[in-house]
């Protein structure tokens, strides 16, 4: 997936990733997919926590200087927060790419943003990558 990014011009400034191994892996794997291995900070804030506590932990996470947050959480709670910031009831399955377009002035304004689905990737819907 991290390559997808990188491929789609979509390779975000910061990765904010659970504390749980697989969690970690993953972002740790994107992260070097995209070129961004510095880009990974991990907290114990987006395991077994609610939406609006993962969206002020967000919300104090992410600096104004970045334009472009990439999550790396646990689902129900992932399909719960796209719901309640895009209105869309997706089912998640492990790997799958949620992009949300908000409409935020700064990241402190995420827990009472809302937005727009951009679009959602599942690995087994992607082209192989040539190599």
């Amino acid at each position: 997936m991290g390559q997808e990014l990188r491929l789609r011009g979509l390779v975000p400034d910061l990765i904010i990733s659970s504390t749980a191994e697989r969690a970690r892996t993953t972002a740790q794997l994107a992260a070097a997919a995209a070129g961004t291995a510095d880009a990974v900070i991990e907290t114990r804030e987006l395991y077994l926590t609610d939406v609006s506590h993962q969206l002020e932990t967000l919300a104090n996470a992410v600096g104004d200087g970045v334009a472009t947050a990439m999550i790396v959480g646990h689902n129900p709670t992932l399909e719960d927060l796209t719901e309640q910031l895009t209105g869309e009831d997706l089912r998640l399955t492990t790997g799958n790419l949620v992009r949300i377009n908000l409409d935020i002035e700064s990241w402190s304004d995420l827990p009472q943003a809302s937005g727009s689905l951009g679009f959602v990737l599942r690995p087994d819907e992607l082209p192989p990558l040539s190599s």
